[in-house]
């Protein structure tokens, strides 16, 4: 997974901003914007309270909407943020021009986007117990009681560099997020899970990444497949998150629309419906549970504008019945994935739904800590999980009848008469 430095979302609204007008307020308007007001992500506010306000709600709002994370650092965390007084110096060094009062109301903003993102990791419970404090010595502040720290420091203009220190080894790394243009909400959603991976960069067993959906500007793409024959299909969780539009890739038929009808983060799953649908859905293996050492065939649609948009095939076996820390949601396989096959079917030998991929190991993050590579350590969700999902929606689908083992390239075409790609526009 690519990696790049956390940017503060608010750097880019700084542009948007537009002040007018030098008139010297009376007393009686003294918290009056001038003609032409305060526009923020298009829209205008008469006063910069009213502005700061909407903006606290929209916060509140995206608080609400971060998922739990997958997995969690067991240990108390303690989040130091800058203060008012520091954010605000920060600001007149971005901001040359302008009244004294716009710059506070900058540096508001600083300090709620800066808090916002602190309160994403507390609300997807990454820790046992969050605290977060404002103190202008992050690197060095007290640890106190608690078992880690994360403080956020300027890094450059526009740019935050959030970092975590694990107390009982003192060894402290730089939290990175995914690649891509994301929104608001992804970032808020993506944020969690970068400081999973640097706690397990400090030597923490927390090793389960996410499969990342492929980035592409503001799009993602991952794989889905239907499952009747009403146009609802499966997916990960992660492929179809905080989409402002949905769209599915469906060969010579074209694109459809598709909207999302219910969501798991903590199982990853997701059902979509599409619009427009008129062909095969999958069926799901009659077999009550996996068989460590089975054949599987997994198709799907990874590295999307790198490899083939035609689906991809590859093989494999189960080669255990449980993911990480004895995860009997999951089973474990060696069939090779990449981001993009997200939400792509695990079939059986005869073409049956077994599973559905989710995540891999973090190859990298591994070997640092381990000095060796893990070889095709991936994950797929048990469709015993999938169907309890599903029963739960009441979405129906259908259990296919004990058949005969299949070529694996009769496997292939079956899947590809079910299986899409799916893109995510943020």
């Amino acid at each position: 997974m690519g990696m790049i430095r956390s940017v503060l979302t608010v750097s880019f609204l700084i542009l948007s901003f537009v002040l007018s007008g030098c008139a010297v307020p009376t007393n009686k308007t003294a918290n009056a914007i001038p003609p032409g007001g305060i526009r923020i992500n298009n829209v205008t506010y008469e006063t910069r309270e009213k502005a700061y306000e909407a903006q606290q709600s929209e916060a509140e709002a995206l608080i609400g909407k971060v998922s739990q994370a997958p997995d969690r650092v067991h240990g108390s965390v303690l989040i130091v943020l800058p203060t008012k007084d520091k954010n605000l110096e920060y600001t007149h060094t971005v901001i040359k021009i302008g009244k004294e009062e716009d710059k506070i109301f900058f540096s508001s903003l600083f300090d709620l986007n800066l808090m916002t993102d602190a309160r994403a990791i507390d609300r997807a419970g990454v820790f046992d117990s969050t605290s977060i404090v404002t103190a202008d010595d992050g690197d060095q502040h007290d640890f106190g009681a608690y078992d880690y720290k994360i403080w956020a420091a300027r890094a450059g203009q526009g740019t935050v560099q959030w970092s975590l220190v694990r107390r009982s080894s003192g060894q402290s790394i730089g939290i990175v997020l995914p690649t891509g243009k994301l929104s608001r909400i992804a970032f808020l959603n993506a944020f969690p899970l970068s400081v999973i991976n640097a706690a397990a960069d400090v030597g923490v067993a927390v090793t389960r990444q996410v499969l990342p959906a492929v980035p592409n500007g503001s799009t993602i793409s991952g794989s889905g497949f239907f499952i009747d024959r009403s146009g609802h299909a499966l997916t990960s969780a992660h492929v179809v998150q905080a989409c402002k539009a949905i769209k599915v890739h469906l060969g010579d038929a074209g694109i459809a629309d598709a909207s999302l009808v219910s969501s798991d983060a903590n199982n990853d799953l997701a059902v979509i419906k599409v619009a427009s649908f008129a062909g095969g859905h999958a069926t799901f293996t009659p077999i009550a549970a996996p068989r460590q050492g089975q054949d599987i065939v997994v198709y799907g649609f990874p590295l999307a504008g790198a490899l083939t948009a035609q689906g991809n095939v590859v093989t494999g076996i189960v080669s255990a019945l449980a993911g990480l820390k004895e995860d009997t949601r999951l089973m474990q396989i060696t069939a090779p994935v990449q981001p993009g096959n997200s939400g792509g079917p695990v079939l059986d030998n005869a073409g049956h739904v077994l599973g559905l991929v989710t995540a891999k190991m973090n190859a990298v993050k591994v070997a640092q800590v381990t000095g060796d590579i893990p070889q095709n350590v991936n994950f797929a969700i048990k469709s015993s999980i999938i169907e309890n999902f599903l029963d739960s929606n009441s979405v129906t689908y259908e259990r296919a009848k004990s058949g005969p083992a299949l070529p694996v390239a009769d496997v292939a075409s079956r899947a590809k008469e079910f299986t899409f790609m799916i893109q995510c526009e943020r």
